[in-house]
């Protein structure tokens, strides 16, 4: 009996207690988001040449396996991508049908037809100062409306631009906490197994939520660090991270303003233009640069654009008529020139309001063809008759431009509704067959606890043992 036997039930007892110690921050972990779970790897110590044979010199925890795979990370980067792009066009779409009143009875169309049948009304009985209070007030009821949406639309930009500056500002985040994940590994190459997977597990988080608002691929370096890029765009080397900027494109032709996010350098210079292809950011852009922007002329789908179109053309073909007609006490033969509405377009969004020539004052509407003739309702029937031309706006009558608009903005929120809940059903099954490799699995841990600790109580019964006949040995000598 020598002291071999005690050196191996130490060994003994220290690798079973790391084996338990793993289990139970396995357990501890077990409801951890991104936790990923370890396994101990105990291998053999090398043995020993004695007596011309090898003999064993007991057991070593060597090192700490971790599930996690890089594969079902990747695939759900990218299915993150594409999921909160999908889900973030869901929602300004929504916000879209619900500014438009669509689908309902009470949209800006309906004020429209209502504003055409008054004055078809008015048509019948020209002389009727109550018909032209009404008038006046559906026609304030189509400005109203018109106006509203066309507010409501601006504050969308405008919440798409903050959140725009939100998301790069987050990202700028994300990307330092990565590099900074990235400089410990590269300062410190003997981490201990554990603190590495778990910084591992920790970066892989951020990366994830980076992959949140842009499509993001990473490579891995020999030294446990990772390289990020965003649509190839380098973000981060090792340790060293790259800044994103919000920029503000103008164009001086057509006064269109768009957005655009730029790679900077400390000085401030631009080294390269990010184009997120999905992710957050990228479906924000898309809305304020396309859908929300009333100078496009790239031929995509403008609301805001379609709606300014709409709103003007209205205007100036009341207008235009209008303008030939006269009121109830004009006596000259030549008309007023008064306009029916006048509209600003110098906030992006076209405001309309009724014309000073017709606010309040329903004996100046000009609805007859000649001056002096109460009972002339020529003007309100040419008026009325808009309604049904069909060049209205363009090619279209109104209601057909109306509804070309409004069946253009459900077809693209329908499909990326659907796109949505099909990209979410692949990263729901992706994240729970990778939590199955990864999570931690309670009926396979409390079965480790119990080899750990019956493995433990044996070796501590070797080291009694053993102690026991060495004590007897020496008394033996005395």
């Amino acid at each position: 009996m020598s002291f071999g036997a005690l050196e191996i039930g130490r060994k003994a007892l220290m690798a079973q207690k790391f084996g338990l110690d793993v289990t139970s921050n396995n357990i501890a972990n077990v409801n951890t988001a991104g936790y990923s779970r370890r396994t101990a790897v105990l291998n053999q110590s090398n043995p020993i040449s004695q007596y011309g044979n090898f003999k064993g010199t007991g057991v070593l925890s060597t090192k700490l396996k971790t599930y996690r795979e890089d594969f079902f990370d990747r695939e759900i980067r990218d299915t993150f991508s594409r999921r909160f792009g999908l889900e973030s066009d869901e929602q300004i779409y929504q916000r879209l049908e619900t500014i438009m009143m669509e689908p309902s009875e009470a949209n800006l169309n309906e004020n429209l037809t209502d504003f055409f049948k008054a004055f078809d009304e008015l048509a019948l009985k020209p002389e009727s100062v109550g018909l032209r209070d009404h008038l006046i007030e559906v026609a304030r009821s189509v400005v109203d409306k018109f106006n509203y949406i066309s507010q409501q639309m601006t504050d969308a930009k405008r919440d798409i631009a903050k959140d725009i500056y939100f998301a790069v500002d987050k990202a700028n985040s994300l990307i330092k906490e990565i590099a900074a994940y990235n400089g410990a590994f590269s300062a410190n190459r003997s981490l201990a197994s554990n603190e590495s997977v778990t910084m591992i597990d920790e970066r892989e988080k951020i990366i994830e939520e980076l992959a949140k608002i842009g499509d993001v691929k990473i490579t891995n370096n020999d030294d446990g660090t990772v390289n990020v890029y965003m649509n190839g765009v380098n973000l981060v080397t090792k340790n060293i991270a790259g800044t994103l900027r919000v920029e503000e494109n103008i164009n001086q032709q057509s006064e269109e303003m768009t957005f655009s996010v730029s790679l900077i350098n400390k000085k401030g210079n631009i080294l390269n233009n990010v184009k997120p292809k999905d992710g957050e950011l990228s479906s924000m852009i898309k809305h304020y640069n396309i859908t929300l922007n009333e100078n496009l002329n790239t031929g995509d789908f403008s609301l805001l654009g379609r709606l300014n179109a709409y709103g003007t053309a209205f205007v100036e073909n009341v207008n235009s008529i209008s303008e030939r007609g006269f009121g109830l006490d004009d006596k000259t033969p030549i008309p007023a020139g008064r306009k029916f509405f006048t509209i600003d377009s110098s906030k992006g969004a076209v405001i309309m309001k009724l014309s000073g020539d017709i606010d309040r004052r329903p004996r100046d509407i000009p609805i007859s063809s000649e001056a002096n003739e109460p009972g002339n309702g020529a003007i309100a029937r040419e008026i009325a008759r808009l309604a049904d031309i069909p060049d209205f706006i363009g090619l279209d009558s109104y209601t057909e431009f109306y509804a070309t608009m409004i069946g253009k903005l459900g077809a693209v929120s329908q499909a990326s509704a659907l796109m949505r809940t099909n990209v979410s059903l692949v990263s729901e099954q992706l994240e729970s067959q990778r939590e199955s490799i990864i999570g931690v699995n309670l009926d396979e841990e409390a079965i480790n606890l119990m080899k750990y600790q019956k493995a433990f109580e044996a070796a501590a019964r070797v080291v009694n043992i053993t102690s026991e006949m060495l004590t007897t040995i020496v008394n033996l000598g005395r």
